[in-house]
């Protein structure tokens, strides 16, 4: 008996020691209880990424007239945004942040550096254990390195903006500034995936393209509204977004395209928020996104290669700063950026499951630019013109064109081309091409004409969809019998947002979208536009290619 009784006590140890063991390394992973000089011994949990945590945050404002710069000490990171938004008129404020690297944290074995585990916005202390900030924060702090720690702080602004990246949450309005919304990350970033395009299980492809939606930091203010309403109390911004939703939830589409202008940058000093807001209704229905930017985008605080840093690193975006192209140019914020400009990529949409990896569809998107560095003369008078898409961007499209073309072939149906610009290119001025639709203001296309039509025509691309004249919402034919696939589709989408003009003429349009179905077996697309105030029905419905070649449209 006593041998048994032995083994059973062995074996009752034994399973004790092992729950103590893995109740203490999960202790451990979360909270840190053992010794630096132990911990450092076990492996690193998969959440412990070399990477920085937050150890304190403060406020600090300055005298734009008279004070010295808004510093805090060579150990803090000052957020590189003034919470007045430039709207005061004396002074600049500016939050700031210690930060450590993480394997530095666990280097400190006398427990002396605290990092932040929570951060909240109230007039009065949250509970125990937090210490107060300017502004309304309060911070509560650890002197163990914890899996969702505070890693990094931001600051949005307006009670209606978003916070769309994944494990960001907004804490609160700070007391301080114009209704600043603080925002932290809690643990490192995670790595966000781009979705994969397929065609549907409909066997089509449904593309959205919204463009000028000319978003704000904060609500906005409506511009041009119908006969009998007024601007007074209407919020640009909201309005805007709403009926888009609305129309996202009818069509269901495979992919939006963002044509450019969506941030307004006039009234957009900060523009992340507007981003954000944009990027939320797509990011909460799953639905992937392409951006080009358009002239106003970057007339904020914020340069297109900025924008595009953004936008791209966001979830289900599949925006792209693309490759560098062209000789490097001094922008007007005085950084030296690519003639080509930011934001020439291009997209594959993949066959149904059934073909695999096969490509069905390429979008092809350009940087069509802003105000060109020339100014043009008429009747003895200086203006600025619009800029056009260069050589290098050009080249760019056909030698990527042709490097795909091979593979295309091998698509069973109807391989499609189709592109993505910001300002109409100068062919939509002609007297003679036939279109369907509005053409309601002159053309503000670039006076110079570098070819990139021809270049599409030459390379199969069938349809190219503009945005940037807010009240044309009109599809023109350009050479329409010029390859085995006919001409070339160039349609205008019209103005989304409310933050935008949209009269000319003395004709208020209303607000639109304009969408693209792509059906490869029957090697047709077609286009049709949805409007503010009558989501519920197309307009302009037309075939604009059939068995694989462009056709002439005639609306009744």
């Amino acid at each position: 008996m006593a041998p048994r009784r032995i083994i059973r006590t062995l074996v009752q140890t034994c399973l004790f020691a092992a729950a103590l063991f893995l109740a203490v390394v999960f202790l451990d992973s979360r909270y840190k209880v053992l010794p630096t000089s132990i911990h450092n011994r076990f492996p690193a949990p998969h959440w412990h990424h070399t990477g920085y945590v937050i150890t304190d945050i403060n406020y600090q404002s300055c005298n734009k007239i008279f004070g010295p710069q808004c510093t805090l000490g060579e150990d803090w990171h000052q957020i590189e945004k003034d919470v007045f938004l430039g709207t005061s008129i004396l002074y600049r404020g500016y939050l700031f942040v210690k930060r450590m690297k993480e394997e530095d944290f666990d280097k400190d074995e006398n427990g002396k550096t605290l990092m932040i585990t929570d951060v909240a916005i109230s007039k009065a202390a949250p509970g125990e254990g937090w210490e107060s900030r300017p502004g309304d924060m309060w911070i509560k702090r650890s002197n163990k390195l914890v899996e969702d720690g505070v890693t990094a702080v931001d600051i949005l602004f307006g009670m209606d903006v978003a916070e769309v990246r994944p494990q960001w949450t907004i804490v609160g309005t700070m007391g301080i500034g114009e209704k600043v919304r603080l925002t932290i990350r809690k643990g490192q970033p995670e790595i966000i995936e781009k979705p994969e395009l397929r065609i549907n299980d409909n066997m089509k492809f449904k593309i959205i393209q919204i463009s000028d939606m000319h978003l704000s930091t904060g609500p906005g203010t409506c511009r041009d509204l119908q006969p009998g309403e007024s601007v007074a109390g209407c919020d640009a911004d909201p309005r805007t977004l709403d009926y888009i939703e609305k129309i996202l939830d009818i069509e269901k589409p495979d992919l939006a395209v963002l044509g450019g202008d969506q941030v307004n940058g006039d009234t957009a000093p900060d523009a992340q928020t507007a981003i954000f807001k944009f990027a939320d209704i797509f990011i909460r229905r799953k639905l992937p996104y392409a951006c080009i930017l358009g002239n106003h985008d970057d007339r904020g605080n914020l340069n297109r290669a900025q924008l595009m840093q953004i936008i791209e690193r966001l979830p289900y975006s599949l925006s792209s700063a693309g490759p560098p192209l062209g000789p490097l140019i001094t922008d007007k914020f005085g950084h030296q950026t690519p003639e080509g400009g930011v934001g020439n990529y291009l997209i594959e949409v993949l066959a149904h499951r059934s073909h695999s990896h096969q490509s069905a569809m390429t979008l092809y998107f350009f940087d069509t630019h802003a105000y060109s560095p020339k100014m043009m003369e008429h009747n003895g008078k200086r203006f600025r013109v619009y800029d056009w898409v260069k050589e290098s961007q050009i080249k760019w499209f056909m030698e990527e064109h042709d490097k795909l073309e091979k593979q295309h072939e091998k698509y069973p149906y109807m391989h499609l081309d189709m592109a993505f610009i910001h300002i109409p290119l100068p062919e939509v001025r002609s007297q003679t091409n036939h279109y369907f639709g509005i053409y309601n203001e002159p053309a503000t296309a670039p006076f110079e004409n570098s070819g990139l039509a021809t270049a599409l025509v030459q390379h199969g691309v069938s349809i190219v969809s503009a945005g940037h004249d807010h009240t044309n919402e009109f599809c023109m034919l350009e050479s329409p019998d010029a390859t085995s696939k006919g001409g070339l589709w160039m349609c205008q989408s019209g103005v989304a947002g409310f933050g935008g003009y949209a009269k000319s003429h003395d004709l208020v349009t209303k607000r639109k979208v304009r969408l693209f179905e792509v059906d490869p077996q029957a090697r047709r697309v077609t286009t049709w536009k949805r409007v503010e105030g009558s989501v519920d029905q197309r307009f302009e419905e037309a075939v604009l290619m059939e068995e694989g070649r462009t056709v002439n449209v005639e609306l009744s």
